[in-house]
Order: structure tokens, then C-alpha cells, then sequence
């Protein structure tokens, strides 16, 4: 019969680091992928698309800013630039500032609500940051 080896002792500090070690390593080969889809997630946002359910697309969320509709509405210039020299509108004009003073007016009010919106907001967190500091050191006075 052959004698079992006595085993090794292993100091508490040798396990932590190991125990280190191997969650450093496990952490760190995923890493690169997580850096990866993060650089993608950037990349995809300042280009004004979204990831959703892997498929790109145009992210229109919140009316945000959008790369591709600002190529697509240059170029959309352009072409209309080169139809209008073209086809030398004159005639059309009344109709042509009409329609753009109605686009015009409709994101005019449109930028108009958005910024009533926000500054009732900030007023409206205001009035009430106001009402609670006054009515806390009233509550405070009658329940005393």
C-alpha cells in the first residue's frame, strides 16, 4: 500500500489571491466584447441610430439629432435648389411662401411649447421646493 501524500497547506492569502486572480482573468476576457458593444452604442447614437432588437434604425426618439436627416435634408436642399433654378418657380412663389411661412409657424410653435414646457417645469419644481420649505418649519411648530 502506498503512503498518501500529506497535502500542502495553503495559506488563506495564497486563496484570496488565487480567488483574485481567476475573477480578474474572467472579468477581463469579457471585456473587450463589452467594450465593443459599448463603442457600437456610442457610435450608432451619435449617428442618430438605435440597436433594437439587432436591427438598426433610425432613432427618432424625443425629436434627438440625427445624422442621417440632416445629410438627407441637405441633400433634399440641394435637389430642391436645383429644381427651383430649373423650373423657375416665378409663377408659384405666392403658393411657395405660403407653404413655407405655414411650416415655418408650425416648428415655431412647436420650439414655442417646448420651451413654456420646460420653463413651467423648472418654475413649477421651484414653487414647490418654496411651498415645502415653508410648510416644513410650520408642521414642525403645531406638532411641537
Amino acid at each position: 500500500m502506498s503512503k498518501a501524500k500529506p497535502k500542502k497547506k495553503v495559506s488563506l492569502k495564497s486563496r484570496i489571491e488565487k480567488i483574485a486572480d481567476e475573477k480578474t482573468e474572467e472579468i477581463m476576457a469579457g471585456l473587450p466584447v463589452k467594450i465593443e458593444k459599448i463603442i457600437e452604442k456610442a457610435i450608432l447614437s451619435l449617428l442618430g441610430l438605435s440597436n433594437s432588437y439587432n436591427e438598426n434604425s433610425i432613432d427618432h426618439c424625443n425629436g434627438r439629432w440625427n445624422l442621417f436627416e440632416d445629410v438627407l435634408k441637405a441633400e433634399a436642399v440641394k435637389d430642391c435648389a436645383k429644381i427651383v433654378k430649373e423650373v423657375k418657380l416665378k409663377h408659384n412663389f405666392d403658393e411657395f411662401q405660403a407653404a413655407f411661412r405655414s411650416e415655418y409657424m408650425k416648428h415655431f410653435r412647436y420650439c414655442m411649447n417646448y420651451e413654456a414646457e420646460r420653463k413651467a417645469k423648472k418654475l413649477c419644481e421651484k414653487y414647490i421646493d418654496e411651498e415645502i420649505k415653508r410648510l416644513i418649519p410650520q408642521k414642525l411648530e403645531i406638532d411641537g
